[in-house]
């Protein structure tokens, strides 16, 4: 037998034999989690950074409101009329009211794969109206309630000079303070 081949068993040998003690060693040294686990201090850091992280998928918007209901021709004529009144733009977002179920939504043909057909709610700030599900913003409302919206604000005095103006012709408006989920919706 050649030195090398020597060598090879040799080493493979006091391998094995090392794996088969490792085990009792093992057992031996591994401390008894049962009662060193309630002992290990939790940093702080570490819970604060995950809460960070989550809030990071929300913001806090003020919306403004013009009126709310279940009909949708009803509130889109009157989110036309608003649109004149105080000259602002209209902002579908790409959707459209599929009277068959129902439902506001996104076109089924649309490029967007997983809301294709269906509801994709406004997550940005903007001063202009759209047609959205109440529930989505407050969890007080109802199924299928649907609020007009004049703007989503991110700072309070902004969307109480946008309140001014919509009650002026809406009297029934009223802002709405709402955690809005901003993060990925894929």
């Amino acid at each position: 037998m050649n030195i090398s081949r020597y060598h090879f068993i040799v080493g493979l040998v006091l391998l094995l034999a090392a794996c088969r003690e490792m085990p009792k060693v093992a057992e031996a040294a591994a401390p008894d989690t049962t009662k060193t686990l309630a002992r290990i201090p939790i940093e702080k850091k570490e819970l604060t950074d995950s809460i960070a992280d989550d809030s990071l998928n929300y913001a806090n918007y003020y919306i403004i409101v013009a009126d709310t209901g279940l009909s949708y021709p009803k509130l889109n004529l009157q989110m036309k009329r608003l649109a004149k009144a105080l000259r602002m733009q209209i902002d579908t977002l790409g959707r459209y009211y599929n009277e068959k179920e129902n439902l506001i939504s996104l076109p089924k043909s649309s490029e967007d794969e997983i809301y294709a057909g269906e509801y994709y709610p406004r997550r940005i700030p903007s001063e202009s109206l759209s047609l959205e599900y109440l529930n989505y913003y407050s969890d007080k409302a109802r199924q299928k309630t649907i609020a007009l919206f004049t703007g989503m604000y991110a700072e309070p005095k902004r969307a109480d000079s946008a309140l001014t103006a919509v009650k002026q012709i809406n009297p029934q408006a009223f802002k709405l303070y709402s955690k809005v989920y901003i993060g990925c919706m894929h």
